[in-house]
């Protein structure tokens, strides 16, 4: 098996050094999107472009605090394909890395306050990076979609001659969508939906884009009224009730271990 370090590590110091200590995002956030999308998981890719210059998180379009211009037009579209409603979006995209999106910047840093500060910096080896992780996909037979939304994104692919399914389009920030007719917007493109068809062609579970709502109960080991049982454990559950880990449950207590079930 292959873990991120294989893939990560060739190259690497030698960017470090160059783009120093005053960067965003933070060094212990860099490579969150590596962290959160074990390399066996990803069946999403979403290339960016340069980190956010204040909020970043280490994931391509997702910030700590608010939703960002583009991931806006993202959702746009998101939300005019049914695929979630505005209430069930957020502006911190975990919830996509844990289901095998890989939301990776072309270049993994810039200097705090700067934008595409360190992009020639990074991009030789984001691009190189790109090859290994395309290699290994068509070496193991893995069905993987990049989602390829601007200029920026599209050159890499290309330069890094990228065998997996590729769908593309223009990017979402606003300044450039704003001046098309509305029926080429990004808002109105087939796109995350389409990528979600071929999942599904494929056998593959399709991207939940909206926040998977959970119910969870605790309890303490108390027994009514509130007295302590002698045999009664502190114990949990979580109930998914939406999204592809609809009916699912997990449910445990501090002595044994979670039992997960359907």
């Amino acid at each position: 098996s292959h873990t991120w370090r294989d893939f990560l590590t060739p190259g690497l110091e030698d960017v470090l050094k160059k783009v120093g200590n005053n960067i965003s995002p933070d060094a212990v956030d860099m490579f969150n999107f590596a962290l959160l999308t074990p390399v066996e998981d990803i069946k999403l890719v979403i290339i960016g472009q340069d980190p956010y210059p204040k909020d970043a998180q280490g994931l391509a379009f997702s910030s700590r605090f608010r939703v960002e211009k583009s991931l806006n037009t993202i959702f746009q579209n998101i939300i005019n394909s049914g695929l979630a409603d505005e209430k069930d979006l957020s502006h911190d995209l975990t919830y996509w890395a844990k289901q095998g999106v890989l939301l990776m910047n072309s270049a993994l840093t810039t200097e705090k306050n700067i934008i595409g500060a360190h992009s020639k910096i990074w991009i030789p080896y984001t691009t190189q990076l790109i090859v290994k992780l395309d290699n290994y996909f068509q070496q193991n037979n893995k069905f993987v979609i990049y989602i390829l939304m601007g200029n920026d994104a599209q050159k890499i692919a290309t330069d890094a001659a990228i065998r997996s399914l590729k769908i593309c389009s223009q990017h979402p920030s606003p300044l450039a969508n704003n001046r098309l007719e509305k029926e080429k917007r990004f808002e109105n493109l087939d796109i995350f939906a389409l990528a979600n068809r071929q999942f599904l062609n494929n056998n593959i579970i399709p991207i939940a884009y909206k926040r998977i709502k959970t119910e969870a109960f605790y309890t303490d080991g108390s027994c009514a009224p509130n007295k302590k049982c002698p045999e009664a454990v502190a114990g949990y559950g979580i109930y998914f009730s939406e999204g592809h880990l609809n009916g699912f449950k997990v449910i445990g207590n501090l002595e044994t271990p979670p039992d997960a079930s359907n």
